[in-house]
C-alpha cells in the first residue's frame, strides 16, 4: 500500500508543470551520486579517507608556509605536542619480569620465546630474535605485525623480520595471540 502512495505522489511530482525540474534534479542525484553510497562494505573506509585528505590538504598549508629553521622548529615542536596529546601520559614504569620460555636455534639467528609483565598481572608472550656473533651495544627493532592469526610466523611478516635479524637487528615480534591476565602463565608460542 505505502509503495502504491509513493509511486502516485511520484507521478503527481514528475508530471506537474513545476514538478518536471524538481524531479529532473532528484533524478540527477541519485544517478550523479549512486556510486558514492552503493559500497556499503567499504563506506568507513571511504569516510575515513576522506577525512584523511582533509588533514593532508591542512598539514600541506602548514608545511607551505615554514621558510625558515625556526619556523621548522616550531613546526616539529607543534606536531609533537599534539602525539603527546592524543597519546596522554604513560603509566608508570614497573618491573617486566621477563622470563625466557624456550629458545630455538636457527641458521644465522636464534629465535628466544619470552613472557613478561607489560603492567603488572598483565602477561605478554613475544619472540626475540638474535643474530648469531652480534656485537654489543646492537640496534633492536619492535616489529609490529598486527593482530591477525599467525602473525610474525606468516610469511609476509617472515620476509621482512629475517631480513632485519640478518642485517644485525635484535627484533622483538609480540605474539598477541598468547597475552594473559591474572595469575594465568604461559608459555611463549
Amino acid at each position: 500500500m505505502r509503495f502504491l502512495k509513493f509511486i502516485s505522489l511520484l507521478s503527481l511530482v514528475i508530471f506537474s508543470s513545476n514538478g518536471i525540474v524538481n524531479a529532473q534534479n532528484e533524478l540527477d542525484v541519485i544517478r550523479n551520486n549512486w556510486l558514492q553510497y552503493s559500497d556499503a562494505p567499504n563506506s568507513f573506509y571511504h569516510f575515513l579517507t576522506g577525512e584523511v585528505y582533509k588533514l593532508l590538504e591542512l598539514r600541506a598549508g602548514k608545511i607551505s608556509q615554514i621558510k625558515t629553521k625556526d619556523d621548522l622548529l616550531l613546526r616539529q615542536a607543534e606536531v609533537r605536542q599534539t602525539m603527546w596529546d592524543i597519546l596522554g601520559p604513560f603509566p608508570e614504569k614497573t618491573p617486566l619480569n621477563a622470563k625466557i620460555t624456550g629458545t630455538v636455534k636457527k641458521d644465522g639467528y636464534r629465535v628466544e620465546n619470552v613472557i613478561y609483565e607489560s603492567l603488572p598481572g598483565f602477561y605478554v608472550t613475544a619472540s626475540l630474535f638474535i643474530p648469531a656473533n652480534i656485537k654489543k651495544p646492537a640496534p633492536a627493532i619492535l616489529f609490529c605485525s598486527g593482530h591477525s592469526t599467525g602473525v610474525y610466523r606468516l610469511p609476509l611478516y617472515q620476509q621482512p623480520l629475517l631480513n632485519l635479524v640478518k642485517k644485525g637487528f635484535i627484533v622483538l615480534g609480540r605474539y598477541p595471540g598468547y597475552r594473559l591476565s591474572g595469575k594465568q602463565k604461559r608459555g611463549g608460542p
